[in-house]
């Protein structure tokens, strides 16, 4: 009896919606044959679901170069007394006749009292090949390193597994330092005298520094989440000039101080003085906007 398409989902997997349209290709073998593949697996592969269910028919897909591999992987599998998970590398031929390389990962399990194997499968691109070196070509290698050593060539030479270890060291050492510049950006933030807000570009508050709080008289748990333009509002002859700015900003165009007027909570209106800048943080692109009250300032002007 051959199960249709709708029965396997129905018998096999719950959330049919969403098991069929992951982002993974999903897919079970049994008995030598695949009883379900989601439609990420049919999309990459070409084929359709009467098409994958013949006999065996993994064995057409898979590259024939990588089907030794492939077919001990599977079998081992079989075999296994204990759930575990197995992860490799290998390429399918598509229905086009194009290769792809995939990664897969695969686990038994049991679907009506037989054993199955679950497996899941996502397109990669071309793995980097390693090179072995024999002791052999050890040797020949260190002739070449010295006849490049003579004739004073810039070179490197890097062994199996060097270049991974070169690549996680300079992974953590730019973790540390993002990690010690934003320790370093967090405290200057908090410590400044001034007003220091932080918005995306949906205007959108991120984050502010006590300063202000202490100009706007918002508690900080008022702020964050919400948007700028609800919470400082401004007279119409300066929201023109903020607005005027901020789609600058937005463009990537640097801003200089200017000067606009503003309401803090209380209804109290203040002069102040905004410069704003573009920063990456907490791995987006940010709009940092520090402001200065110079409402005493102009108010000593205006008595002269």
């Amino acid at each position: 009896m051959t199960l249709s398409y709708q029965d396997i989902c129905k018998n096999v997997f719950s959330e049919k919606d969403f098991i069929d349209n992951s982002l993974l290709g999903i897919g079970v073998i049994q008995d030598g044959r695949i009883i379900y593949a989601n439609n990420t697996i049919l999309d990459l592969s070409g084929y359709a679901f009467e098409e994958i269910q013949e006999n065996n028919i993994w064995m057409k897909v898979i590259h024939h170069d990588d089907l030794f591999i492939v077919k001990k992987k599977i079998e081992l599998k079989l075999k296994e007394k204990k759930y575990n998970t197995t992860r490799y590398k290998c390429r399918i031929v598509l229905k086009s006749g194009e290769s792809k390389w995939i990664e897969v990962f695969s686990k038994n399990f049991y679907h009506n009292d037989r054993l199955a194997i679950l497996f899941t499968i996502i397109e990669i691109p071309k793995p980097t090949p390693v090179i072995e070196l024999s002791t052999n070509d050890l040797a020949k290698l260190s002739v070449v390193e010295q006849l490049l050593n003579g004739f004073n060539i810039p070179y490197r030479i890097l062994k199996t597994g060097d270049l991974h270890k070169e690549l996680e060291e300079k992974l953590l050492k730019e973790k540390i330092e993002l990690k010690d510049a934003e320790q370093k950006f967090r405290h200057l933030f908090e410590t400044s005298p001034y007003p220091i807000i932080l918005m995306n570009f949906n205007g959108r508050i991120i984050e502010c520094n006590s300063g202000t709080e202490e100009l706007f008289k918002y508690k900080k748990e008022e702020l964050i989440g919400k948007n700028f333009l609800k919470f400082i509002t401004f007279p119409s002859n300066s929201l023109s000039i903020f607005e005027e700015a901020y789609k600058q900003l937005t463009k990537g165009q640097k801003l200089g101080p200017f000067e606009i007027q503003c309401f803090t909570k209380e209804g109290r209106l203040v002069w102040v003085r905004t410069s704003a800048t573009l920063l990456k943080l907490y791995n987006e692109i940010l709009i940092q906007i520090i402001i200065q009250d110079f409402s005493e300032e102009k108010s000593i002007k205006k008595e002269k």
